[in-house]
């Protein structure tokens, strides 16, 4: 066979594949030298991604790796230069993919140090895990509690996690499932001084440094949100399932909305007028964690909305040239196999934008 699908590859460096399937794998990485040299490849992006802990953190190798060379693809789509002779072509797109394949490995190589860094002896440590933009991992702490993290992420944890205590230090967005210990509450604690307490449960938390707000929505179980106000006090609010919280960073005002019910919940300042607009611009629950079942998905997103999203999910720096373009909201599902030229073709035919390219960053503004 000339070419090879990616998930026979991950099944047969998985040892999965029948006896004549395995034959025909040794048969194709044979045939040729570039099919030998691409499989050593693959089988160095497997080995590394053993040694970052691949069964801690359950990292989906042939997701990221078809993420990647995905990437690479459109980049040779858009970027390739106009060669007349096919062997040129077959070279260039071979480079491409294996500078994609050097991605990987450093990545998995930094991601290895960031989840087992060597800490001086006597002293407590930590372990932390970042994800760039244009990925996502998912990982099980020690109590078996199950993390998923959203591109553009970190999260941290003493050592000692589990001992005396369940905290952890978030920074992005995460979804938790939390394994139950009713002498252990699980806290999840952000920069701003808020703090998310759970039991066992199941919920989302985003708060990245550059967003207006804090979010938090409530799967299934309860939830209580502790913010650290400027007196030095404690204001707790309790979530219940299908509620989603918006604490305003700036001007430290919590909102708990129902979007099912189409009710405000609970709003700590009622006279500040921008809570409707929170209301209004607020996905429901089951957009705000699509994420982690790799549904890119927009529920009344303005296009600063949008853009922040593509940016984390693919990887790519974009630029909303007219701020006149976040005066509608947009509504969509796309699924992780669509490249984001693909989904900006579909918004470009669907609404007033067009987009452009240079020097591989996206450019997009209104239609004349």
């Amino acid at each position: 066979m000339d070419t090879i699908d990616l998930n026979i590859i991950v099944r047969f460096l998985q040892e999965e594949c029948s006896e004549q399937v395995t034959g025909e794998v040794e048969l194709w990485i044979k045939s040729s030298p570039d099919n030998q040299k691409l499989f050593d490849q693959y089988k160095k992006i497997w080995d590394a991604s053993l040694k970052a802990g691949i069964h801690l953190q359950a990292v989906d190798i042939e997701t990221e790796l078809q993420k990647y060379l995905n990437q690479i693809d459109i980049l040779k789509d858009h970027s390739q230069p106009k060669l007349n002779a096919s062997g040129n072509n077959h070279l260039w797109g071979f480079f491409l993919r294996v500078a994609a394949i050097i991605l990987i490995i450093v990545n998995l190589g930094i991601l290895a140090y960031q989840l087992f860094p060597k800490q001086p002896a006597g002293k407590k440590g930590f372990t932390q895990m970042s994800v760039a933009n244009g990925s996502k991992s998912k990982l099980v702490l020690p109590d078996s509690s199950i993390v998923w993290l959203n591109s553009g992420s970190k999260i941290s944890y003493d050592n000692d996690y589990n001992k005396h205590n369940r905290e952890i230090h978030l920074d992005g967005e995460a979804y938790f499932e939390v394994a139950k210990n009713r002498s252990k509450p699980f806290l999840v604690k952000t920069p701003e001084g808020f703090t998310v307490r759970a039991v066992g449960t199941a919920f989302n938390v985003k708060c990245y440094k550059e967003d207006k707000f804090i979010e938090t929505a409530l799967v299934e179980g309860a939830v209580k949100l502790i913010e650290d106000n400027e007196s030095g006090q404690k204001n707790e609010y309790s979530l219940k399932p299908n509620e989603i919280a918006k604490f305003d960073k700036k001007l430290r005002n919590i909102v708990i909305l129902n979007k099912s019910k189409n009710e405000i919940v609970l709003n700590s300042a009622p006279q500040i007028i921008e809570n409707k607009a929170a209301f209004e611009s607020t996905p429901h629950i089951e957009t705000i964690v699509s994420w982690k079942d790799q549904h890119l998905a927009f529920d009344h997103e303005t296009f600063d909305g949008i853009v922040n999203k593509l940016e984390r999910w693919y990887g790519f720096k974009i630029h909303l040239v007219d701020n006149n373009l976040n005066n509608d909201t947009y509504t969509g599902t796309f699924q992780n196999n669509e490249t984001i030229f693909e989904v900006l073709n579909v918004l470009e035919k669907t609404s007033p934008i067009q987009y452009s390219i240079k020097e591989r960053e996206i450019y997009i503004k209104t239609k004349p």
